[in-house]
């Protein structure tokens, strides 16, 4: 049995592991293996499988096997009564392509309408023009489902036989499949296509139809059909005005720039305006794109009740305003009484960036709402002024913890020197997130004055202050008077220190030397005796194999992984000894450990040990055993 034969075997092996984690990882593999071998196990899977990672894990997988066995096998799956593996099946079907379009046609005589809509779907995105001819026989399907699905799948295909067919749908009495054929003839590249759509559009007896054809001309990416769009935003029809600006939208949005220079023409004036009051997010939002280009604050009144809705369309009215204010901030100033205005006003304030607003923003210092106190305060920093500080600095006071991680990370954003003082108050009275923010903050504003605070703090009664400081220790510049305290933290009471101590210096510039870093080797917590192999791991000299030689038969299995990968980094006698012994008398963490060492010193000689772990009782060493010598 070869090492491929191994690796699929223990991978197929682990489908069926209690363990999600497990199984996902397997399905990856076999993903990246691309063994046909694989599909019937990965198959199996969408009729029993839980977990949705698994599922979409298996489902790229087998897409990345792809082929037309892989489509034979999960066709089947397409009436499963989970939704998710329907639609799961359909992506796996688009990802395989051109192999499964045979058997897909195949399945258009089904009796289940839902299939059927399933496989003309996939037809359509796969895009594939052997499809066309039986797709144009399934828009008479008895399913207006399946016959409006065959409608906009021939629009994806094209074709002149798509185009013929699609103008008798259009000319036919079932008004359902006549407007996804409209649609359709929108997408394709033909003169009848666009010679129907102009009959349409000057058909003023057949609204309906007149509308299908406006929203056929917007097609993302399609120019063709902005002079016409143009042409009727300038006309006196209120609807065709606003459907004419929605396909406009999904063209191009430029478009609408475009079109909406003229910000004093009352027809464009009355369709925005219309626009904003409309049902449909789609209009509102595009006309908020076209409100923009107004230099005047027109709209305004729409503009408040749209702030007012919840949706989809705040940012877009956030900018509309952002607009107004640069132009004219004493408008946003009036504003300040809607509340719904007063939740979104600080973001607005702090990107018009005018001192103007200063005193607004002061005042909501004082909202009772703590959303909008930690918004003004956001809004303040932006500002970019250091006039601001001394009210950044008492809102680190505010009773809300996001307010006062807002106003620490705004005096950061500032650097002014003279919050420093407030700052490491803050965090000397405060833990977690808060004493984080702050810590951050100090580092932003950097200098002697944050160094000597941090240093000051790394000594501090409370082990989560001493915690944070020595973490933002490790983010100043190279110092001796850093170093000192940071080798000082490698020795406190608390583990929590000593670790983040090591993990300060793994980032840090300079690294302490080995006779300092020796004695956490033996620390009593096994976590920051694993950070500190791992550091120890970064000093190049052979002598760290001596110190951490003894650690092989540490009780903690994720300090034996480290000091195992450690051992690859060096590669000298007594440590291709040890990952030797390692393969042969270490547990299992241990041997996966020196595989993965090998392979990163390209240590040929071990191949014949680590063939002997293909027998291996644990799947993870067989499969780690065999990746390695792949």
């Amino acid at each position: 049995m070869d090492t491929r034969d191994i690796i699929l075997q223990t991978l197929l092996a682990q489908l069926d592991e209690e363990d999600e984690f497990v199984r996902k990882s397997a399905v990856e593999e076999l993903g990246e293996l691309k063994e046909p071998r694989g599909i019937p196990g990965l198959v199996a899977l969408l009729g029993k499988e839980k977990s949705i990672g698994v599922l979409e894990a298996a489902g790229n997988a087998l897409a990345r096997i792809g082929g037309a066995q892989t489509a034979k096998e999960i066709i089947p799956h397409l009436d499963s009564e989970q939704a998710v593996v329907r639609n799961l099946v359909c992506e796996v079907l688009v990802g395989i392509g051109a192999d499964a379009v045979p058997l897909l046609l195949e399945e258009l005589s089904d009796d289940d309408e839902d299939i059927r809509k399933f496989v003309v779907d996939v037809l359509g995105e796969i895009k594939d023009t052997r499809a066309r001819a039986k797709l144009i026989e399934v828009l008479k399907d008895p399913c207006v489902n399946v016959a409006c699905a065959a409608a906009e799948s021939l629009g994806k295909i094209g074709g002149q036989e798509a185009v013929a067919a699609l103008i008798d749908m259009v000319k036919g009495d079932n008004l359902d499949v006549g407007y996804y054929a409209v649609i359709a003839l929108g997408k394709i590249d033909d003169d009848r296509a666009r010679e129907i759509l102009a009959q349409l559009l000057q058909n003023r007896n057949d609204a309906v139809m007149r509308f299908f054809a406006i929203e056929a001309l917007g097609v993302k990416g399609n120019s063709r059909g902005v002079p016409v769009l143009a042409s009727l935003i300038m006309g006196d029809d209120d609807i065709v005005q606003k459907t004419a600006l929605k396909s406009l939208g999904r063209i191009d949005v430029r478009c609408i720039d475009e079109i909406f220079h003229d910000t004093t023409d009352e027809k464009l004036i009355r369709c925005v305006l219309s626009g904003l009051k409309d049902d449909d997010e789609e209009v509102q939002k595009y006309s908020l794109i076209a409100l923009g280009m107004f230099d005047t604050a027109l709209g305004l009144k729409e503009l408040v009740a749209l702030s007012e809705k919840e949706g989809n369309i705040t940012p877009f009215v956030v900018q509309d305003l952002i607009k107004i204010g640069k132009k004219n901030i004493s408008i946003l100033l009036d504003m300040v009484s809607n509340p719904k205005i007063r939740e979104i006003l600080p973001v607005i304030l702090g990107d018009v960036q005018n001192r103007a607003a200063i005193g607004l923003l002061k005042g909501l210092l004082k909202d009772t709402s703590p959303a909008v106190r930690a918004s003004a305060v956001r809004a303040l920093g932006k500002l970019g002024m250091k006039e601001v500080c001394a009210s950044l600095a008492a809102m680190l006071g505010d009773e809300d913890n996001d307010v006062k991680m807002a106003a620490a990370t705004s005096l950061g954003w500032l650097g002014e020197q003279g919050s420093v003082g407030d700052l490491a108050a803050l965090m000397e009275k405060s833990s977690g997130a808060v004493a984080e923010v702050a810590a951050s903050s100090l580092v932003m504003i950097g200098g002697e004055q944050v160094r000597s605070a941090l240093i000051t703090t790394a000594a501090h009664a409370q082990e989560l202050v001493r915690e944070k400081a020595v973490q933002a220790l490790g983010m100043l510049e190279k110092d001796g008077q850093v170093e000192a305290a940071l080798e000082k933290a490698l020795s406190d009471e608390a583990w929590n220190v000593r670790k983040a101590a090591v993990v300060a210096f793994e980032k840090y510039t300079a690294l302490p030397k080995l006779e300092i870093l020796a004695p956490l080797l033996n620390d009593a917590n096994s976590r920051v005796r694993s950070v500190a192999v791992k550091l120890v791991g970064k000093i190049h000299d052979t002598a760290i194999i001596d110190k951490l030689a003894p650690l092989v038969n540490d009780p903690d299995p994720w300090v034996k992984y480290e000091v195992i990968r450690t051992f690859g980094k060096v590669r000298n006698e007594t440590s291709i000894g040890l990952l030797l012994k390692a393969l042969s008398e270490g547990g299992n963490i241990m041997k996966i450990a020196a595989c993965e060492a090998f392979a990163e010193l390209g240590y040929v000689e071990a191949q014949e040990a680590i063939r002997t772990l293909l027998d291996a009782k644990d799947n993870d060493v067989r499969r780690v055993a065999a990746r390695t010598l792949e």
